[in-house]
This record gives structure tokens, sequence and C-alpha cells, in this order.
């Protein structure tokens, strides 16, 4: 029988943690939860006693997660998200029904523009609840035609005969990978340095449009991309080829920090650029109308 376990996790461990992870230091995770930077150091190896497992790379230069560290990363997010809105739900008024609004989102919505969303319904829109559904890339659409969901936000969305697009603009799309990597492209718009350096991709047939537009951009760029094809998120099993130098890839801007902090991004310009819409049914909520309106609002104002 193994050794039992004395402690246990605690959210504050996890905050730390994630916070390490998102600054990139110990320093500057500390600034970000308003403590100190001995507690915090304290709290993240009390989570690594707890886990057996080293979580934080701390080398003299810098400071990074272990393999492990980066595994974990995903679910202590969605673990502090549960908790998060644990609290939201205790202390939300009882007297009156909130109009709960479904939406579901890929991962290059969900880093920034979500929290951003989430934010303005809850002082904008009182009495509203948004319940969030985090999905791959190319499930949105289906979702919302089976009516298991309002309202979808995502890149490149796709019309179905049950649904309608919002058109809500269009994002930057940034080339990931190591600085060394990165490096060695002196031109945005040549990227012929990187063809031995695979483009790491989830699968097309999760939205071949959406795939086939990256490839297109590459090749715009002189770049006939040799596809290595990852888990259907990027920061998934085969995150690792990114981290270790091994492949590059091609995502919208505001989904690039959700990989690993160690990576760098270069915008391709302005000709690379990816869609974004809202999906909605054909004959859509009146509450959802005004969450797609909100977003409208949120992008255009200065980022």
């Amino acid at each position: 029988m193994g050794e039992v376990l004395t402690s246990r996790v605690t959210l504050r461990q996890l905050e730390a943690f994630a916070a390490v992870a998102d600054a990139g230091s110990f320093t500057a995770g500390a600034a970000r939860l308003g403590r100190s930077q001995p507690t915090v150091s304290k709290e993240v190896q009390a989570l690594e006693r707890t886990l057996r497992r080293q979580l934080v790379d701390r080398s003299p230069r810098r400071t990074g997660l272990t393999a492990a560290g980066r595994q974990l990363l995903a679910q202590v997010r969605r673990v502090l998200a549960e908790a998060a809105e644990l609290e939201r739900v205790a202390a939300a008024p009882t007297a009156r029904q909130a109009v709960r609004v479904r939406l579901a989102c890929t991962p290059s919505v969900s880093n920034r523009l979500l929290p951003v969303l989430l934010q303005r319904v809850e002082g904008g829109l009182p009495g509203h609840e948004i319940v969030v559904k985090e999905v791959e890339t190319g499930e949105v659409e289906d979702l919302v035609e089976q009516g298991r969901v309002d309202l979808g936000l995502c890149h490149y969305p796709r019309h179905t005969p049950a649904t309608r697009i919002d058109v809500l603009g269009d994002d930057e799309l940034v080339l990931v990978g190591q600085r060394p990597v990165l490096a060695a492209i002196t031109d945005p718009g040549d990227l012929r340095a990187l063809s031995a350096t695979p483009l790491l991709l989830w699968p097309r047939e999760n939205h071949p449009e959406y795939f086939d537009s990256l490839v297109s951009v590459c090749r715009a760029r002189g770049l006939s991309p040799l596809i290595l094809i990852g888990a259907d998120r990027l920061s998934g099993a085969r995150s690792y080829l990114l981290t270790q130098g091994r492949a590059v890839s091609i995502v919208p801007r505001d989904a690039a920090p959700a990989l690993d902090s160690a990576l760098a991004s270069l915008p391709l310009g302005p000709d690379a650029r990816a869609p974004l819409g809202a999906i909605l049914p054909t004959a859509p909520r009146r509450a959802a109308l005004a969450i797609v309106e909100l977003v409208r609002q949120l992008r255009a104002q200065p980022s």
C-alpha cells in the first residue's frame, strides 16, 4: 500500500501555481495575487509535496513549468474556475430566477474574450447568467444546431441549415514556437526558414476550412509546411513539441497565452486574420442576442 498523504491540496496553492505559470516568475505571480513572494513560493512547494511532483523548474536563468506542471495546468485552471463559479452561485440572490444563456466557445476564444465578457455580463446585464461550455475547434456549430447551447463563439464559424452567423470581426494570427526557432524568421512575409520545422495543428477533420486557411497562410509566405497532427487541443498531448522547439503552430493572438509561457509569438501580418463570429439558432433567444451585442461593444473598444 502506498504512503497516505498527510496534507490536502488547497485553492490558495492552486492559485499560486497558476499565477506563477501565467506570470513566468514567483515574484510576478505574487504581485498578481497580492501576496508576498515567500508566501507564494511556500504554497507552490506545499502543492508539490502533496502531489509528489516537481511542477516548477527553478533554474537560475528562468522560472518555467516542468512537464508535470504543464500537464496539470489545464486541470488546475478548471478547478479554479469551478471554485469561482461555486462562490458566484452561492453569493447570487435567490429571490429572482436568473436568465440563463448557454454559451459554447473554442479555446481561441476562452482565453481572453470570454473572461472579459463574463465580467461585463455581471455588471451590464443584471439577472443574466452565462453557462459556459468549452469545446474543441469545430464542435460549436453542432451544439447550437442541436439546441444544446443558445449561442456559440468561435473563429471561422460555419453556417448550417438551423443556424445563422453574426460576424464579429477578425483576429490577428500569430506564429508560436520557441524563441530560437522564431528568431530564424527575419520577415513575417517569408517563412521559408521553417521548411524543416513541422507545423503542429489539430486534426483537419475537426474544421477543414480553418485548417486549410492556416496552411494557406504558410504557403502565401513561401512555406509548404510539414504538417504534424496533434491532439484536438494544441495544449494537449503533443504540446511538448512546441516547448522543445521541434514544431511551431499558428493560432489567433488571444489563444497564444494559453499555451506554454516559455513560447514566443510572431504576428504574421495584416493579411493573416481569423474571422470571429457568433453562431445562433435561426430564431435566437433575446438574451442570447443581448450577449452578442455585448461582445460587439467589447470588440469595438481599443485593446
